[in-house]
């Protein structure tokens, strides 16, 4: 009689262990599938935020590296990512040599008069208030810049060279580019520099 009573506790926990281990097998079913169905919808892709600068030496276009030349002109920043971006410009100065090379004679940022839609955020850094769509460009950002030529303590004949460099920052929402460069965006257009 023994063995009889067993047979059923067998055979329920055969049926226990069958149903626990199909409502796994179910599970697994169903974690797969909405797996692999999220990775077929998801759509998002990333902003590229990248920028560029252009900007003309003795009315040429630069391309490339530093060229030699007593006016620079034309200097604007392009907007080159895949998303709308907030664009500023870093300008630095230093005395080179007829070689190009570095002298180390103390230089500094010519005066420039600022065009339509630029912020002098001091220390050579302007900001463009206006939002810029990927693949277009600011307005230009001054009155052609004259670069003087100099003589070194040493008596040596020096050449300003002006340096631009552009950075970018994705414009929406507002707060990035407070954040990162600590302006005030207002409107969808930065109103202040700190």
């Amino acid at each position: 009689m023994a063995k009889r009573l067993q047979r059923p506790q067998n055979k329920r926990r055969s049926a226990a262990v069958i149903a626990v281990a199909a409502a796994v097998a179910l599970a697994s079913v169903a974690v797969a599938f909405m797996l692999r169905r999220a990775e077929a919808q998801s759509d998002f892709t990333p902003a590229v935020v990248t920028c560029a600068v252009h900007e003309k030496v003795n009315g040429a276009e630069v391309t490339g590296s530093a060229a030699s030349g007593s006016v620079k002109s034309d200097i604007t920043a392009e907007n080159t990512g895949s998303t709308t971006v907030f664009l500023r410009l870093r300008l630095s100065a230093c005395w080179v040599d007829g070689t190009g090379k570095v002298t180390g004679t103390p230089s500094a940022l010519p005066q420039i008069m600022l065009r339509q839609n630029w912020l002098d955020g001091g220390n050579g850094l302007y900001y463009y208030a206006l939002p810029v769509e990927p693949r277009q460009s600011t307005t230009v950002l001054c009155e052609p810049i004259q670069m003087k030529t100099s003589v070194s303590p040493t008596g040596a004949a020096v050449y300003q060279q002006i340096t631009v460099l552009a950075e970018a920052v994705q414009a929406l929402p507002e707060k990035a580019a407070q954040e990162a460069w600590g302006v005030t965006v207002e409107n969808g257009r930065i109103t202040a520099v700190k």
